[in-house]
Order: structure tokens, then C-alpha cells, then sequence
């Protein structure tokens, strides 16, 4: 079946970690697949205003907080599903009582919670701290609006505890460093459905292509699941096909290969 539509993960899949730049081989291979017209949309657990690849490329659409935030490249918003209050609560009082520094979503805007030494630490809070306030907000804010996602800068021992007392949330964890928490049972394969409902296409008409553990939702829900050489186990065995590492392109290859037929 031809695909019609492919999904892709940004970090460790269209640009190595730390880079927001496309390079010319991903590029062409998106503009070729754009010509035969493929749907092209980034599904990322980042938030909205840091998605930084869409200003080399104009994308189709673009999923955000793991699936849970999606919209076209016009704005209009097609599918948005925040988390369980009660849940939100229940885990923002774990992160407070451990210490630990997290980062909230909501639908229009990102902030952060926890002490000053444990910020330090977060990548997240680093490149956002010279903005006013550094985002910086108190426990007792969290979940006044509505929170799409949470994510906890601890080591991976500490999943399990601070998810103990919470069973409508999990991990998808794709970074030693930090945890990306999710509702259960949904994440990036929502994103899928999201989008393929807005175009009239079915699951089985697209491929999705990551690297991390909350790629595998939407591995395993497309059509074709493609996972970048270098991810663990566990996300390879969830995807159909293994495509070379993202330092050997690839995401172009795997474009090339399934969808140009090259």
C-alpha cells in the first residue's frame, strides 16, 4: 500500500541531538516526498513554540506534548487532549515531596517547578532561563489550566516510585536524563489518528519513524514503523523495520526507501 502520510520524531531522527538545523540530504528527501504528495508531519514531545526544525522546512502538520497537542500549518487545532486533573495533581505532590525539578505543559504555554539547585540541572530550564521570571513557578499553580504533559529531570530508578500512587499516568521515558510522563495508553500514536481523521487516511497508509521510548505508540499504531539505528531494544523490536542510525541519515534513507521507492 502506498503511503500517504509520514510521521516523524525530530530529536535523534531528523537532526541529531542538539541540532535544529535539517541537512541537505533530509531536506531533499522530504521536498521529493512532498512533490508526490505525501503528508508530512513532525510528532514530538516538545512544546509548540520549540518544535525549531519547521523554520528549515514548512511541515504539514505538527503534533506536540507526545501526541497530545495537533495542528496544521495554518493553526488550525485538530486534536487536543489534556491530562487527567486528578492525576496531574497527584503526580505534580510526588515531584514536589522527592524534590525533583519538572516541567509543565499546557496548551499556550511551558513553566517550570522545583528548587533553584535542581533547576540547574534541567536542559529544558537552561534554555529557557533568561526569559522573564525564567518561568519559574510555584507548586500550587499546577493544574490551574489545563496540563498536556509533565516531564521530570530524574534517573530512571525513580520512575516506578513517583508513578507508585498515580496508575493513570506512565513513562515515556527516551532520555536517561529525564522522564516524559503520559496519560496511559495514549502518546504519539494518538497524534496518527488526530491526523489521519483531518486528511481521510487510514493508519495502515502511513509510516512513523523515531528513536526514543515514547516513539514506540506510534511505531507500532502505523502502518509502517521505523525505527533509527541507534535506539534501544526495545523501540526496535516495536518497529517493522530498523533504518540506519540518525548520524548515517537515517530518516532520508528510510524516506527514500519506502516512500520514493529510490
Amino acid at each position: 500500500m502506498a503511503i500517504k502520510a509520514v510521521f516523524l520524531d525530530i530529536d535523534g531522527t531528523l537532526v541529531r541531538f542538539n541540532e535544529r538545523h535539517l541537512n541537505d540530504r533530509t531536506r531533499q528527501a522530504l521536498e521529493a516526498a512532498r512533490a508526490r504528495g505525501v503528508a508530512l508531519m513532525i510528532v514530538t514531545g516538545r512544546y509548540k513554540d520549540g518544535i525549531g526544525v519547521n523554520a528549515d522546512f514548512a511541515f504539514d502538520g505538527y503534533s506536540t506534548a507526545n501526541g497530545e497537542y495537533c495542528f496544521m500549518a495554518d493553526g488550525e487545532l485538530i486534536h487536543m487532549q489534556p491530562m487527567d486533573p486528578a492525576d496531574v495533581t497527584a503526580f505534580a505532590k510526588a515531584c514536589e515531596e522527592s524534590g525533583l525539578s519538572t516541567t509543565i505543559t499546557e496548551p499556550d504555554d511551558i513553566y517550570f517547578c522545583g528548587s533553584h539547585e535542581e533547576l540547574e540541572k534541567s536542559v529544558r530550564w537552561q534554555s529557557r532561563q533568561d526569559e522573564p521570571g525564567g518561568r519559574v513557578r510555584p507548586w500550587s499553580v499546577v493544574g490551574e489550566n489545563p496540563v498536556l504533559q509533565m516531564v521530570v529531570d530524574c534517573d530512571p530508578a525513580l520512575d516506578d516510585e513517583l508513578l507508585a500512587n498515580v496508575p493513570g499516568l506512565e513513562s515515556a521515558r527516551w532520555s536517561p536524563a529525564f522522564m516524559d510522563v503520559v496519560e496511559r495508553g495514549r502518546g504519539k500514536g494518538d497524534a496518527i489518528d488526530a491526523f489521519c481523521e483531518r486528511l481521510g487516511i487510514t493508519p495502515a497508509e502511513c509510516m512513523a519513524v523515531g528513536d526514543g521510548g515514547n516513539d514506540v505508540h506510534m511505531l507500532v499504531h502505523a502502518g509502517l514503523g521505523v525505527a533509527m539505528g541507534q535506539a534501544a531494544d526495545s523501540v526496535k523490536a516495536a518497529a517493522d523495520v530498523v533504518a540506519p542510525p540518525c548520524d548515517e541519515d537515517g530518516c532520508a534513507w528510510a524516506i527514500e526507501k519506502y516512500v520514493l521507492g529510490q
